[in-house]
């Protein structure tokens, strides 16, 4: 399979430059996809999940192009920083266990926004980064997925409102809903939108943000 359209003569030189197995990556084509998403959703910040592929140089692409970025560890923040992204403009901290002292950490570099999807990560987050931003993580339909995360995580819909209630009473911002979409998930970044669509406030266009797990994010 060639999805880049390369000459064979210039695959089989890099093959007898660095041998096998290779991993190829094209700019342009990860440029070309983000570029169409952030075209087609227009409302939506989106965040690439770093741990799809942590290359420096997919990362340094990225930032040049604006993405944001989801991040899982304190590797991972420091991959992105290290990338050129600022952790209080450009991060958002979206693993769905999270150390205490990992929280307290991308606290004190800046980056100040957080997903969670259950009352125990309120707490967390509260006690180590305190006046944080938060996004409520809305589960999404795993029909088409290759793994069916949405057991993994993510909040019911209809728990959404008493967990923002519960984080603003602990002294937390409530930001935009956060929906993670995955590669071969088409049902999901169908009805993701749909469901945080009900729970928003459609007097803010912005208050939608989604993750995606691969820079080639087909639609």
């Amino acid at each position: 399979m060639n999805p880049y359209d390369l000459p064979i003569e210039e695959i089989e030189d890099l093959v007898h430059r660095y041998g096998t197995p290779l991993y190829i990556v094209s700019r342009s084509k990860i440029v070309e996809n983000y570029q169409r998403l952030d075209r087609l959703l227009p409302a939506v910040n989106i965040f690439y999940a770093i741990k799809a592929n942590p290359h420096e140089e997919i990362l340094r692409t990225l930032v040049q192009i604006g993405a944001g970025f989801d991040v899982a560890s304190r590797g991972e923040i420091l991959a992105a920083v290290a990338a050129g992204a600022n952790p209080r403009e450009d991060l958002i901290f979206a693993d769905t266990v999270k150390d205490p002292q990992q929280i307290a950490y991308a606290y004190s570099i800046g980056l100040d926004d957080f997903t969670f999807d259950n009352m125990s990560e309120i707490g967390q987050i509260a006690r180590n980064a305190p006046g944080a931003n938060v996004h409520v993580r809305i589960v999404v339909s795993n029909h088409g997925s290759v793994a069916h995360l949405s057991e993994k995580f993510g909040a019911r819909t209809e728990d959404a409102i008493p967990l923002v209630l519960t984080a603003r009473d602990e002294g937390l911002n409530r930001q935009p809903l956060r929906a993670s979409l995955r590669k071969r998930c088409e049902a999901g970044r169908r009805t993701g939108p749909q469901h945080c669509r009900r729970r928003h406030d459609p007097r803010d266009p912005g208050d939608l943000r989604i993750s995606s797990r691969w820079p080639q994010l087909a639609l």
